[in-house]
């Protein structure tokens, strides 16, 4: 499966503020959902095994990308912005339908 994935079709309902949503990136969608179902950086970091600077980073970059912020941040937690609550439904449902493709793309 391409990291870059077109989620046009699943995230029509966010909407777009710099980038077109086709170049939403997989692993920016999985990481976003992965702290905002964790709370926090570090918590998701331990498990997706990277580092908190280079998730915070990657977060960062999503945000840069669509023009919003995500995340309320406090030094132990984040919070997710009315934004983020809307990207996560959408990336709730995309990384759900990249899993299907996956297991129904023949081997």
């Amino acid at each position: 499966m391409s990291a870059i994935m077109n989620f046009r079709s699943v995230v029509s309902g966010f909407p777009t503020y710099h980038q077109p949503m086709e170049w939403l990136n997989y692993h920016h969608l999985l990481y976003f959902w992965m702290v905002a179902k964790h709370g926090g950086i570090a918590q998701a970091g331990r498990e997706l095994r990277l580092r908190p600077p280079t998730l915070s980073a990657q977060i960062r970059q999503l945000e840069d990308q669509l023009g919003v912020s995500l995340f309320h941040r406090t030094t132990r937690s984040v919070r997710l912005t009315n934004e983020g609550l809307q990207l996560l439904d959408c990336a709730e449902r995309a990384l759900r339908e990249a899993a299907l493709e996956y297991h129904r793309a023949p081997t």
